[in-house]
């Protein structure tokens, strides 16, 4: 289980699925009446730590964020009554000039 296919070592969120799907397979069998015991109840599972890091190259910073949530707010509004009259930016942006472009007709 902690290998894949390829030879080379799962990640630890992997063998941590497998492992528990494994022992819900043979528990399974057990309440069916397939098995006699649980045969790897005495068995010690050693899985490796999982990193709980985030990398910064896959997460906005904030001012990507408050650009984003800006730019998507003006997304299919019209800023009239269809739309409830909305001023077009999320009360969250605080980028400025969001929220104060003026709507031509």
């Amino acid at each position: 289980m902690r290998l894949k296919q390829d030879g080379t070592v799962a990640a630890p969120e992997t063998q941590r699925h497998k492992s528990m799907t494994f022992v819900n397979a043979v528990r399974y069998a057990v309440e069916q009446g397939m098995l006699d015991s649980d045969p790897i109840a005495n068995i010690n599972w050693r899985i490796a730590k999982t990193v709980k890091q985030v990398d910064p190259r896959v997460v906005a910073n904030p001012a990507q964020v408050r650009s984003l949530l800006c730019a998507v707010s003006y997304v299919g509004s019209s800023g009239g009554p269809a739309d409830g009259g909305r001023s077009g930016c999320s009360p969250a942006c605080t980028t400025p000039g969001c929220g104060q472009r003026r709507r031509s007709r």
